[in-house]
């Protein structure tokens, strides 16, 4: 899955369209590793609701505004790794980077106001429990992509520090 760190313009070069991808792989085996991010990006996307107020610890969170989490959640092929790879593109800005992987996993992160005028707040450490997204996505999913795996595909937990996630079978 997507670790924050993958910036849109290099998240892009991994979509399954892209001439360099369709290459590194045999039809099959793009045919599904696509669906299977589509299965899960949708899922996760849908995981996400809007509210007013901040979603329960331990349920995902809610889209608030512009919902940047729930537009910047993708799929992509790691040539790295050889898996697909789904999840929360890096944000931009200096607190918004962290926030992703703090939602899924819980933390401590630092809150900046907005610049501009009037903008006296000062930066601010919260701890955010967790608001899983993606690992209830991945999970929802996988008894419907298991029958299109014939145990030679990995994927990859969208958090190292997770232990959910597909593994060679």
């Amino acid at each position: 899955m997507f670790n924050t760190g993958y910036r849109l313009d290099d998240a892009k070069k991994m979509f399954f369209d892209r001439p360099g991808v369709i290459k590194a792989m045999s039809e099959a085996t793009h045919k599904a590793l696509s669906k299977a991010g589509a299965f899960i990006m949708t899922t996760a996307r849908g995981l996400i609701r809007k509210g007013k107020k901040p979603s329960l610890a331990g349920r995902p969170p809610h889209g608030h505004g512009a919902e940047l989490l729930k537009k910047n959640i993708f799929f992509g092929f790691d040539e790295r790794s050889q898996s697909m790879v789904a999840g929360p593109i890096r944000l931009n800005g200096r607190s918004a980077a962290d926030i992703p992987r703090t939602l899924e996993v819980g933390g401590t992160t630092t809150i900046r106001p907005p610049r501009g005028r009037g903008a006296k707040a000062a930066p601010r450490k919260v701890t955010l429990a967790a608001r899983p997204y993606m690992v209830p996505s991945l999970n929802k999913n996988l008894p419907k992509l298991k029958w299109r795996f014939t145990g030679s595909l990995r994927c990859q937990p969208v958090i190292p520090q997770t232990r959910n996630g597909c593994s060679r079978h």
